[in-house]
C-alpha cells in the first residue's frame, strides 16, 4: 500500500500547530486577584487572600491560593452579551444574604456569569446593588 507523503506532511504540520502554544514553551501569563474580603464562591466559602486564576477551558475557570492553605475551586461561568472595550480585567462580587458571591469573571474584554448565579437577585442597599470589584493582574 502506497501512502502519499504529502498528506502526512500536512497531518504532522497540522498536530503540531494545534498543540504548539500547550506543550511547545510559550509562556503562559498567569493572572492573579487580591481579594482582600472573605467570599463563597459554587457553595463554597473562601478566606481573603491572593489567588491564581487559569482558564482551563473554555467558560471554566480555576481558583488557587497562592498561600500553603492548598485551596482550589473551579467555576462554571456562561457569556453575556454584551462586550465591555478596553475595561479593564477584574472580578465582581455581589453581597447576599450578608455575604459576599462571587458573580462575574470580565477579562478578555469579554463579561462571564457564573452558572450558579445565572437569573439570581442581589440585595438591594441605600444606593443600589451591594457590589465589590477586584481587579485581575497577569504576570
Amino acid at each position: 500500500m502506497k501512502r502519499n507523503p504529502n498528506a502526512l506532511i500536512w497531518t504532522l504540520i497540522f498536530v503540531l500547530t494545534a498543540f504548539a502554544p500547550q506543550y511547545g514553551g510559550a509562556q503562559q501569563k498567569i493572572t492573579t486577584a487580591n481579594i482582600p474580603f472573605e467570599f463563597a464562591m459554587e457553595g463554597k466559602k473562601l478566606p481573603s487572600g491572593e489567588y491564581i486564576i487559569d482558564s482551563i477551558a473554555p467558560g471554566i475557570f480555576l481558583f488557587r491560593t497562592r498561600s500553603g492553605k492548598n485551596i482550589e475551586e473551579q467555576v462554571t461561568t456562561l457569556p453575556l452579551a454584551t462586550s465591555l472595550e478596553d475595561s479593564p480585567a477584574e472580578l465582581i462580587f455581589v453581597r447576599r444574604r450578608g455575604a459576599y458571591f462571587l458573580s462575574e469573571i470580565r477579562i478578555n474584554n469579554s463579561r462571564r456569569i457564573l452558572t450558579t448565579d445565572y437569573g439570581l437577585e442581589t440585595e438591594k442597599g441605600p444606593a443600589g446593588k451591594e457590589q465589590r470589584d477586584v481587579l485581575l493582574s497577569q504576570r
